[in-house]
């Protein structure tokens, strides 16, 4: 059709690539969606993060959604995350499957997504639900990191391999709602997972689900202290290498 940009199209559907949006020469826009293989799973929430570009962009050229964490890409996720769960449509729904000072579970957001959208993520679904949520919920994702002296150390030479350290299971992302925020439920960036944490014994034992609870003071820092004094109900989900998780005051907390 006289669209010679298409012909590049295969060089910007990287790995870490899920979606780009192209402005046609008559000021018109195609999105395309990658959905092969596990980007599949994020299809409704690509889609969405593409439009929203639009709505704050308009007049760029071509844009292209990648996994990073720029300003720019964070407020265009946060835009996605509001427009594809549009409150006035979502939220009657949210509420006629979650009351008031109910805790959130897996099987309510799975519920959830399957009456709301088949097609949405897990995930996105459960951060629509997050931000809804009356009562405190953390969510946070955690994977094998190494500390940040670690990561500094690793930039300078090394003379022998068995001097590389080990990485640890540690928090890359957590994200409080604002009940939770109220309460100081948030733990570090880049924390270390404590052994005794379900979500330790999930990550290292391939645990596709599971739930258990544990009092935060057991998470600690290495320089001393620890987190909040609270005894909380944990959900986590693995997902290749990484684990999701729900962290949620017990009753009565």
């Amino acid at each position: 059709m006289g669209e010679p940009i298409f012909a590049a199209l295969h060089l910007d559907l990287t790995d870490d690539t899920y979606g780009t949006m192209i402005r046609l020469r008559d000021g018109t826009h195609v999105a395309v969606i990658d959905c092969r293989g596990d980007k599949a799973a994020r299809r409704f929430f690509t889609r969405w993060h593409e439009i929203a570009h639009l709505l704050v962009e308009e007049d760029v050229d071509k844009q292209v959604f990648r996994s990073t964490d720029e300003p720019l890409e964070r407020l265009i996720d946060q835009i996605a995350g509001h427009v594809g769960f549009y409150d006035s449509i979502f939220s009657p729904l949210f509420n006629t499957h979650v009351s008031q000072g109910d805790r959130l579970t897996f099987d309510i957001v799975e519920a959830i997504r399957k009456q709301f959208c088949p097609y949405a993520s897990f995930q996105s679904t459960l951060y629509a639900c997050h931000r809804r949520l009356a009562t405190p919920l953390l969510y946070i994702e955690a994977s094998m990191e190494y500390s940040v002296s670690e990561r500094r150390g690793l930039n300078q030479m090394r003379m022998f391999d068995d001097d590389k350290p080990e990485k640890k299971l540690r928090i890359q992302r957590a994200v409080p709602n604002d009940a939770a925020s109220e309460i100081n439920l948030t733990v570090r960036w880049n924390m270390r997972v404590p052994e005794s944490s379900i979500i330790y014994t999930a990550f290292h034992e391939e645990i596709t689900d599971a739930t258990g609870e544990e009092n935060l003071n057991t998470w600690t820092f290495s320089k001393g202290g620890s987190l909040i004094d609270c005894d909380v109900v944990i959900q986590t989900r693995r997902v290749d290498q990484l684990v999701m998780a729900t962290i949620q005051p017990r009753v009565g907390q």
